[in-house]
């Protein structure tokens, strides 16, 4: 028997806003649960069920949700999007939800079909792009990161991407597998892959800092020092993207 996908999962188990958001969102063909509004309990959910979306009241029992937005990021844990309520009718405390990276806040008493309209549009957001787009997207982040187009360590360092996202056990073998994958493709052989992604690198280094670069990615830079390793950077371009696309 096949397990049901857990889309979207309510820190609230409450008859009057949980249970009845939930029938609500599966009326509409989102599988929804409702949970107790606890930090652990929450957090034990989205390891075991992944879910796309988490609706949640700011405030939780003994923490709240940038805490537990906060976790996730340390324990290095795949968040789901955040759709935040609180019964705070205030424009500086809506700013403060989503600068913390929440998708989007409503004001309680909850209107049940504008939640449910925000979870669609999310959901439609994390579905799996086609191969194309993903190559869009990979030449998008190269392109951020100042990494010149005319040199073969940005071809390369673009088709390790793909590759990665179409086989994420490629990033275990970076030496013995992914180079030779790239150069099987441009007709080269991996040493020459290796080194002209180091190159790549280097010309990204030179055009920005060590800051700059990491907190493109969403991490602290002062838990870095000096410019990524070929695997590093592959693998936080990869990391990005399948966050993003939920690959």
């Amino acid at each position: 028997m096949t397990e049901t996908i857990v889309k979207v999962l309510i820190g609230d188990d409450s008859l009057e806003i949980g249970v009845k958001l939930a029938s609500h969102l599966n009326s509409t063909g989102i599988y929804a649960i409702a949970i107790r509004k606890d930090m652990d309990i929450l957090l034990d959910a989205i390891v075991r069920h992944s879910p796309d979306i988490l609706i949640s009241d700011l405030t939780l029992q003994s923490s709240d949700a940038f805490a537990l937005m906060g976790k996730l990021k340390e324990l290095k844990i795949s968040p789901p999007k955040f759709i935040l309520y609180t019964n705070i009718c205030n424009n500086f405390i809506k700013r403060q939800i989503i600068q913390n990276g929440a998708a989007c806040c409503f004001t309680l008493p909850l209107d049940f079909e504008k939640v449910a309209k925000a979870v669609h549009t999310l959901i439609a957001q994390t579905k799996c792009p086609p191969d194309e787009d993903i190559e869009v997207a990979v030449t998008s982040i190269l392109h951020k990161l100042g990494i010149p187009a005319h040199i073969k360590g940005y071809h390369y360092l673009r088709a390790a991407v793909i590759n990665s996202l179409s086989d994420h056990s490629l990033l275990d073998c970076i030496t013995k597998r992914l180079y030779p994958s790239v150069a099987e493709t441009y007709n080269t052989t991996p040493s020459r892959v290796e080194r002209s992604i180091r190159h790549a690198i280097e010309c990204c280094w030179q055009r920005g800092s060590c800051e700059n670069l990491y907190k493109f990615f969403g991490y602290d830079p002062a838990q870095y020092s000096g410019k990524p390793t070929n695997s590093e950077l592959i693998s936080l371009i990869s990391d990005k993207l399948r966050l993003k696309y939920k690959l």
